[in-house]
């Protein structure tokens, strides 16, 4: 407390940092709430490129973390079986190796799902990449 008292600056600081994080905390509940799966898991795919970093390969960007199926569903609110399923059908966007090693074949169609773009937009119909179902769960 003293610190504060001596270093008004320290308060808003740590003030900024709190409000920051109760802002990301808002988001993911939201997206829990109103989003869909397959929105959801191309956020978390975003999301963990963005922190962690990826490597340049042949084939696209691999993820320098592992993201096995068992975490993604349980960071994003599904089951197992809905993670497996719904990765499945992203395969012209990532692929999904042993292990939980993510490779981002398509920056851009990754971005267009984690903007929630419906199956009747421009990338589900032209490049005919999405299974029906992944959009309506």
């Amino acid at each position: 407390m003293e610190a504060f008292q001596h270093t008004p600056e320290l308060a808003l600081r740590l003030l900024v940092v709190l409000n920051l994080r109760l802002q990301q905390l808002h988001n993911i509940v939201h997206g829990l709430v109103s989003e869909r799966a397959v929105v959801r898991l191309a956020r978390l795919i975003q999301y963990s490129a963005w922190q962690h970093g990826t490597d340049l390969t042949t084939t696209g960007e691999l993820l320098r973390i592992k993201l096995p199926y068992y975490q993604m569903a349980r960071s994003i609110g599904i089951t197992y079986e809905e993670c497996s399923r719904l990765m499945k059908g992203l395969g012209g966007v990532v692929s999904y190796g042993r292990g939980g090693k993510i490779v981002i074949l398509d920056r851009e169609g990754l971005d267009q799902m984690a903007a929630g773009l419906s199956e009747e937009s421009d990338l589900g119909q032209s490049k005919g990449r999405f299974m029906t179902g992944l959009w309506r769960r």
